[in-house]
C-alpha cells in the first residue's frame, strides 16, 4: 500500500513529462534491432528520467514504465508527447525492451528477439 502510494504521490506531483524532453543532454538508444540496443535504451530511459525525477526513482525500469503509462496512459501517448525521435521509433523501443520479439519494421529486437534484462 505504501509502495503504490508513493508511486501516484510521485506521478501527482511531477509536472514535468517523462518523456518530453525537448533539449535534452541525454542519448539516444541504439536501434532496436542492435546487438547493444537493450543497455543503451535503459541508459537512455534513466537520464531522461533523472532530468524530472529523483534518481532513485530511475533505475528500476518497470518503475519507470509504470510511471509513464500513469501519466499518460499508453506507451503510444507518452511516444506522441516526446520530441527526440519518432514516435513509432519510442513505441518499438518500449515494446522490443519490455516484451523483445520484433519491432513495426520486423526487425529481430537486439537482434535475437529476446527481452531486454
Amino acid at each position: 500500500m505504501m509502495k503504490r502510494s508513493l508511486v501516484w504521490l510521485v506521478i501527482v506531483s511531477c509536472s514535468s513529462s517523462l518523456m518530453a524532453f525537448p533539449r535534452s543532454n541525454c542519448s539516444r538508444a541504439l536501434p532496436d534491432n542492435d546487438q547493444g540496443f537493450c543497455e543503451s535504451f535503459k541508459s537512455s530511459a534513466e537520464c531522461h528520467c533523472e532530468e524530472s525525477m529523483p534518481g532513485f526513482m530511475c533505475h528500476n525500469m518497470d518503475l519507470l514504465y509504470r510511471l509513464m503509462i500513469g501519466r499518460y496512459g499508453s506507451v503510444q501517448k507518452a511516444c506522441e508527447s516526446q520530441q527526440e525521435a519518432p514516435a513509432q521509433e519510442c513505441i518499438d523501443g518500449w515494446n522490443c525492451y519490455r516484451m523483445g520479439g520484433r519491432d513495426s519494421l520486423g526487425r529481430l529486437c537486439s537482434g535475437t528477439g529476446e527481452v531486454c534484462k
